[in-house]
């Protein structure tokens, strides 16, 4: 039996409540609706768990019951907000970023109706730290010192679902990526945190969440949600399902090593590159690269389900809906592989693509750089909310109205694979189509990405003071300065060891990020 006070006014009023049966997943809670309007006083409520029909089993599972959620009518009306990251997608491989491959046509219908960011950039080139900073739109090394809490989300934060939940709406998080977790504080703010479909998430997960998506939609249909959606393909190993394998005609097995045949996660940037000879071929390359795309295009068929689904229930004409990327894919272009080793452009360059009911004067394309982390304050100008003041993300309509380029940067910060070397530190900052990009070891290169889009024609500067002795500089000296602000203001940087308990260094093992 449950009991609920109630006070105040309740017209047009409900309460949601969760509910899972004890023997099944934790993780997988189930919602249900009773109607309070017109009820100021205590209400007794029995939820029943039965046995299925026509079954002869007398055992009744036990039910837990999760903390009700009263939610206004008014908020009912506000649209449902979607924010969905598909795992290592770069935006190079969509037809709408100019893939010459038909990896994504439903996307790009999609971004038909949608403003499309030409050149969004990823926050970081790996998914714990970017993540983090979609959820808080601040940066990582705001509030966390080098070497220190990258694996956590800190509970002082002020992270948009929260947000979203303290003003009535239902908060569902659905991940197939095995490194978001409650130990992690990504639950934080979540009313339903389903992770599921990560057990699936080596083996090709997008069946798994996309019906933990269906169902979830059935269940809030017609209450006010936030959803953050996270897939884990096109991330490696890339092994697509049938026909996906195909599509794109990838070179047979006998052209590459076998070592590739099972394009297994996490070793190439420490197995295959370790010297010259080891070096993959172009054809090896091609290899992984077209199985990578049969992976989008996998993704790219759930999401027509998905928009399908939304337009059965009546929730895609009105829905805020994001759709980007935590981070990129290398493929040797730089003789990286994977991700989560520099920030190349391949490595940080992502889609996004944002769809809600919008002003006039609004282009429908946007080609100055833009942040992963504005969708934050893009969430609270919608609504009306108060901005964080701790926030460093801009309200993405304005810049898509207004013209405007600010600044915006992406961090990585992580270890070299021997255990005595100092950190790999790499800074980079965007504005217009101007790049610096910072590493402690070789310092700065700036690259005009008009000019080079493969990053191979740059300028380096050792030292920031060279950026005025030389005249040939001037032009890039205002982003140098923003560059180096932005790192003196980081929290000082620590040269320990982050501390990871063995569990969880094995699944940073099992996807490359440490050897």
């Amino acid at each position: 039996d449950l009991v609920i006070s109630i006070t105040g006014e309740t017209d047009s009023m409900k309460t949601a409540i969760r509910c899972v049966h004890t023997e099944a997943d934790p993780r997988q809670w189930h919602l249900a609706t009773i109607p309070i309007h017109g009820i100021t006083k205590t209400i007794h409520c029995r939820i029943e768990a039965r046995p299925p029909q026509n079954t002869h089993s007398v055992n009744v599972p036990a039910v837990l019951i999760g903390s009700p959620m009263v939610i206004t009518g008014k908020q009912q009306t506000d649209p449902p907000v979607f924010a969905i990251v598909i795992d290592s997608l770069r935006a190079r491989d969509l037809g709408a970023y100019g893939s010459p491959l038909a990896t994504s046509p439903a996307l790009d219908r999609f971004s038909q109706g949608a403003i499309t960011y030409f050149h969004a950039v990823a926050s970081s080139s790996w998914t714990m730290p970017s993540v983090r900073n979609i959820m808080c739109g601040r940066y990582t090394n705001r509030f966390a010192r080098e070497g220190e809490n990258i694996y956590h989300v800190n509970e002082r934060l002020r992270l948009i679902q929260s947000e979203c939940a303290h003003n009535g709406r239902i908060t569902v998080l659905i991940s197939a990526n095995h490194l978001i977790t409650e130990d992690r504080g990504f639950d934080q703010g979540f009313t339903i945190f389903d992770t599921y479909a990560a057990t699936h998430w080596k083996q090709g997960s997008t069946p798994a969440i996309w019906d933990r998506i269906a169902r979830h939609l059935e269940a809030t249909e017609g209450l006010p949600v936030l959803f953050y959606i996270h897939m884990m393909d096109p991330h490696d190993p890339y092994l697509p399902e049938p026909p996906f394998d195909a599509i794109f005609n990838p070179p047979p097995d006998t052209c590459v090593r076998p070592s590739l045949h099972g394009r297994e996660t996490g070793h190439l940037n420490f197995a295959e590159t370790g010297n010259r000879e080891s070096l993959l071929t172009e054809i090896e390359k091609a290899y992984l690269h077209r199985y990578y795309c049969g992976e989008i295009r996998q993704v790219d068929a759930m999401m027509q389900a998905f928009f399908r689904k939304l337009h059965a229930l009546d929730m895609l004409r009105n829905s805020l809906i994001f759709v980007t990327s935590d981070h990129g894919e290398e493929f040797g272009e730089h003789g990286f592989y994977q991700h989560g080793k520099t920030l190349y452009e391949e490595a940080i360059h992502v889609p996004l693509f944002i769809r809600f009911q919008e002003t006039p004067g609004i282009d429908r394309i946007h080609p100055f750089p833009v942040s992963t982390i504005d969708i934050p304050a893009t969430v609270r100008s919608l609504f009306g909310w108060q901005p964080d003041p701790e926030g460093e993300g801009t309200d993405i309509r304005r810049i898509a109205r207004d013209g405007t380029s600010p600044t915006v940067y992406s961090i990585l910060h992580h270890r070299t694979s021997k255990p005595s070397s100092n950190h790999s530190l790499w800074r980079a900052a965007f504005r217009n189509n101007r790049k610096i990009m910072w590493t402690r070891s070789t310092g700065y290169h700036c690259i005009d990405l008009a000019r080079s889009p493969s990053e191979t024609d740059f300028i380096r500067m050792s030292q920031f003071d060279e950026f005025h002795r030389s005249s040939a500089m001037a032009s890039w000296r205002h982003l140098a300065h923003d560059l180096t602000i932005f790192m003196d203001h980081e929290l000082v940087l620590q040269d320990d060891y982050p501390v990871a308990e063995p569990a969880f260094t094995h699944k940073l093992q099992q996807l490359g990020y440490i050897q």
